[in-house]
Order: C-alpha cells, then sequence, then structure tokens
C-alpha cells in the first residue's frame, strides 16, 4: 500500500472512531475541486475532501473546514490594472508639472512686473535728472544770451545816442553856418544888447570886430539906438585876428566874449557823453560858426 492510500485509510479510520470525550463532528459537504500538481496527486486530494480529511494532517488534531469561497490573489498585477496606475502616475505627474510651469508663468510675470516698474521707476529719475540739467543748461544759455542782448542794446542804445548826438551837432552847426552867411553880425548885435543891460547909461564900450563886418555892425547899433532912444557910446576897433562873426566887447568893469569856437566847445562838453571818448573826431573840423554868445 502507498502512502497516499496509508494516509486516506487512517483519516476514514478517525472519522469512524471519534476520540473519547469529544462528538461526533458533523461535515459539511465539500464542492469538488481539483488541484494539478506536478507529481500526479490531485486524486489524492479529491478524496480527501470527499471524506473530511486532508492528505498530510495524519493525527495531528481535528479538521477545520476550509472556505473556499476565499479569493486569491496572485503576486502578478494584470495588465489592465498596471496599465491604469501608470496612467494615474502620469496623470499626477502632469498635473504637478502643469501646477509648477503655473507657478513659474505666475513668477515670470511677478518678475516682469517688478523688472518693469524697476524699470520705469530707474527711467523716471533718469528722466528728472535729465530734465532738470537740461532747465539749468536752458536757464545758463537764457542768462548768458539775454546778458548778450542786453550789452547789444547797449551798445547799439549807445551808436544811436552817438549818431543822434552828431547830428544834432551838424543840424546846429548847418543852422549857425547859415544864419552867419546871411547875418554875421547877428550875434554880435545879440551879445550887445546883453552888455548894455549890464552897465549903466553913458557908460562907453569898445568892441573888437574883424574888419570885414564893421560896416554891417555900425547900421545894426544905429538901428538898436533908433529903438532904444538912447545913445550908445560905442568905439569899433577892427582887428584881423577875429574871425568874421566874433567880436570882443569891453568896458571898464567887464566885457563879453563872442568865440564861435568856445561856443563849440560848450556843446562838444554838452554832448560828451554822448559822443564819447573819439566822438569828436566823427565832428566836422571847421569852426562853430555862429550862435548866441
Amino acid at each position: 500500500m502507498s502512502d497516499s492510500e496509508d494516509r486516506r485509510s487512517g483519516v476514514g479510520d478517525r472519522r469512524r472512531q471519534p476520540r473519547a470525550g469529544v462528538g461526533a463532528i458533523a461535515w459539511p459537504a465539500a464542492p469538488e475541486r481539483s488541484v494539478h500538481t506536478a507529481d500526479g496527486e490531485g486524486a489524492a486530494f479529491e478524496d480527501a475532501a470527499s471524506n473530511g480529511t486532508t492528505p498530510d494532517d495524519g493525527a495531528a488534531g481535528p479538521i477545520q473546514p476550509f472556505s473556499f469561497d476565499r479569493v486569491f490573489q496572485s503576486g502578478q498585477r494584470e495588465p489592465a490594472e498596471v496599465a491604469e496606475v501608470a496612467a494615474t502616475r502620469l496623470r499626477e505627474e502632469i498635473a504637478a508639472l502643469e501646477a509648477r510651469v503655473e507657478r513659474m508663468a505666475q513668477d515670470h510675470a511677478a518678475e516682469l512686473s517688478r523688472a518693469r516698474s524697476d524699470g520705469f521707476e530707474a527711467g523716471l529719475v533718469q528722466a528728472r535728472s535729465e530734465r532738470e540739467e537740461a532747465v539749468l543748461a536752458a536757464t545758463d544759455a537764457l542768462h548768458a544770451a539775454l546778458e548778450e542782448a542786453r550789452r547789444d542794446f547797449d551798445r547799439v542804445s549807445e551808436d544811436i545816442a552817438r549818431d543822434a548826438a552828431v547830428v544834432a551837432y551838424q543840424a546846429a552847426n548847418m543852422l549857425a553856418g547859415h544864419a552867419v552867411d546871411h547875418d554875421p553880425v547877428r550875434a554880435i548885435d545879440e551879445a550887445l544888447g546883453r552888455a548894455l543891460d549890464q552897465v549903466s547909461r553913458g557908460t562907453g564900450l569898445v568892441i573888437r570886430i574883424n574888419p570885414a563886418i564893421r560896416e554891417d555892425l555900425e547900421k545894426r547899433v544905429a538901428l538898436r539906438q533908433a529903438r532904444e532912444q538912447r545913445r550908445i557910446d560905442m568905439m569899433l576897433v577892427e582887428d584881423e585876428t577875429i574871425a568874421i562873426g566874433d567880436a570882443q566887447i569891453t568896458w571898464t568893469e567887464g566885457g563879453l566874449v563872442v568865440d564861435a569856437m568856445a561856443r563849440r566847445a560848450a556843446v562838444l562838453a554838452e554832448l560828451g557823453g554822448l559822443l564819447g571818448p573819439d566822438g569828436e573826431a566823427q565832428l566836422p573840423g571847421d569852426a562853430y560858426p555862429g550862435g548866441g554868445a
């Protein structure tokens, strides 16, 4: 008899002969299950299951019922499950990468905004600095232009005043010369009237004149005597060194001088501020020929 048969025999005896003090065990009917092994022990397992024993339990103890409805899972995962796990993990990684990309985009946007703000502030500061420098430069240039314009205005004003003085002097000189040409003794007659106002009646006067105007002066003195109805005690003295139109009137207490050169010097003294230091060079060189004493 083989070992399998001995084990089956022992199991049958134990089931038929219960132990002392222990009631008979009612075994439920178990479904047939075929387990294929490499050494051909499938029949032994089938017989043992029908008898309520196991092939290798021997006399170790009572046989416990086996839960045939339990589902055993092998260590190898199914391809579908593996694919699902891989897809889930891939989706998680994609979600993580998308979140990272979103964070990086937000960080980039924040950095870009900060860089723009910093650049704008730096540009604003630079622009303000350049504006202030430009304003200062423009102000300096304006002040320089104003100073130059003021100097030009002063120079032009001086030139205009000098030209006006020269024109005025030349006009006076022309008028005086015209008066001397038409009435060479007029200035002497006016000076004689001022002298008569200063002296008492009967005071003798000495008048030194150029011989060329003696006759004209005598006629003018006769007209004055007739107009004032008094005799003028006057003595005419010819002096060729005296210019035509000039005269020297003297009396005991004083005298008057009719001198065109002196009048010219007085006019130049009055116009000296307008003519400048070299203004006299711009004037005509001839003597001032007429005018009052």
